[in-house]
């Protein structure tokens, strides 16, 4: 699912991107330390944050603000527990 999400952006429309962006955040947000790195670890590889950022450009709502810097603060905040 990633691959295409990140390919077909511009054929999307704001409340798909929302529903894939909460989705993929619920799974961040699960207990399994092994896999949620590694899914982090996957985003980060496939330029979430350019991607991310995107999103704020093409769809500037408060909703999309909302979920970009919520789901980018857990992707941060995963990835720096794992360095600790």
């Amino acid at each position: 699912l990633l691959p295409w999400f990140l390919a077909n952006i511009n054929e999307i429309n704001e409340e798909a991107i929302l529903g894939i962006m909460e989705t993929f955040h619920s799974v961040l947000l699960q207990n399994s330390d092994i896999q949620v790195l590694e899914f982090a670890e996957t985003l980060v590889a496939a330029d979430w944050f350019s991607f991310s950022f995107g999103c704020l450009g093409n769809f500037s709502t408060a909703k999309m603000k909302q979920r970009v810097y919520l789901m980018l603060s857990s992707l941060v905040d995963i990835l720096l527990k794992q360095k600790v």
